[in-house]
């Protein structure tokens, strides 16, 4: 099978292909907001945060035929708003993977017990790791640890996930996405479990 490409994105074009995709977090702002004031839906209702997080799908997150590896499964925009506004703690982000075992290994299991990370793409370097939070059958949720962004930082963020064990012979596929309201961020004062709608990667195959 053939490994698919992985293209880094400069990061002057990270924040054009955040708004080009489309932010998903509900009561997403414009950027250069002068007052730092922003309203956010929450799922214990508005709140008024003096930052505001989006997330976005990236163009060039992984899909189609690949090799079963260790590699990135999800690639998305994360966002501060604004430049001289809050910093920004994402505290949580979760994660569910769909995966097949056509040869009954076992290797979701596995590749559950590895754990995601969460990787920069423009440095290589190492944002944050994941843990499975529970396990059912071919389905995997992850929960990420924390990490920050400086106001008006925008970075573009792969998730690896071990897909070693899975079958070429048997064409076993592997999908991941970003829960429905799966994320907890923090400005310097408080924080908010914004209502968000799930962002889907694209399937990989083997």
């Amino acid at each position: 099978m053939k490994h698919f490409g992985m293209t880094i994105i400069a990061a002057g074009l990270a924040l054009t292909a955040a708004y080009s995709f489309g932010a998903q977090s509900v009561g997403w702002v414009e950027a250069g907001s002068t007052s730092c004031r922003y309203q956010i839906e929450s799922l214990s209702g508005r709140s008024t945060m003096s930052a505001n997080f989006v997330t976005s799908l990236d163009a060039s997150t992984p899909s189609g035929e690949s090799t079963p590896d260790v590699h990135s499964l999800l690639r998305f925009n994360v966002s501060a708003l604004d430049e001289n506004c809050d910093n920004v703690t994402v505290q949580r982000m979760v994660f569910d993977l769909t995966a097949t075992d056509n040869a009954a290994s076992g290797w979701i299991r596995r590749a559950a017990r590895s754990g995601i990370t969460l990787e920069d793409v423009a440095t290589g370097d190492v944002v944050a790791v994941g843990v499975p939070q529970r396990i059912l059958g071919t389905s995997v949720r992850f929960a990420s640890g924390s990490f920050s962004l400086k106001s008006g930082e925008t970075r573009t963020l792969d998730v690896y996930v071990d897909m070693s064990g899975a079958s070429a012979e048997l064409d076993d596929t592997a999908l991941l996405s970003m829960t429905q309201n799966g994320v907890v961020w923090s400005d310097e004062h408080k924080s908010v479990r914004a209502m968000s709608e799930a962002l889907f990667g694209s399937s990989v195959f083997f």
